[in-house]
C-alpha cells in the first residue's frame, strides 16, 4: 500500500521525464532523481522542474514508493536490471513504472 503522499523517483529527467515529475509534485511527498552520471543540461532541467536530486540509483530506490522510468525503448531492459540490482530483499520494492 502507498503512502498518502508517495515518494516519486524519476529515471531519468529529460523532458519528458521533466514534465512527468512536475506534474507529480502536488500529489507527492518529494519526486526524486539520481544525478550520478547525468548531464548538465539534466541536471539544469530537474532543477527547473524543481526535483530533487539524490547522490545514485541506489538512493532512488532505497527512498522511492514508486519509480518511473522514462528512457528510450533500447535502454528500457537495462535501467530497469539496475533498479532491480539495488533492491532490498527484506522489504517490499517500490512500484516500477516503464513509460
Amino acid at each position: 500500500m502507498l503512502p498518502p503522499r508517495p515518494v516519486i523517483g524519476i529515471l531519468h529527467p529529460g523532458a519528458m521525464g521533466a514534465a512527468v515529475g512536475a506534474a507529480l509534485k502536488p500529489a507527492a511527498g518529494a519526486v526524486i532523481w539520481a544525478a550520478a552520471g547525468r548531464s548538465l543540461t539534466t541536471s539544469k532541467r530537474a532543477e527547473t522542474a524543481d526535483l530533487v536530486g539524490v547522490p545514485d540509483v541506489a538512493e532512488l530506490v532505497r527512498r522511492s514508493d514508486v519509480i518511473i522510468s522514462v528512457c528510450p525503448p533500447d535502454v528500457a531492459r537495462a535501467v530497469a536490471e539496475e533498479v532491480a540490482c539495488h533492491l532490498d530483499k527484506a522489504r517490499p520494492g517500490p512500484i516500477f513504472v516503464e513509460l
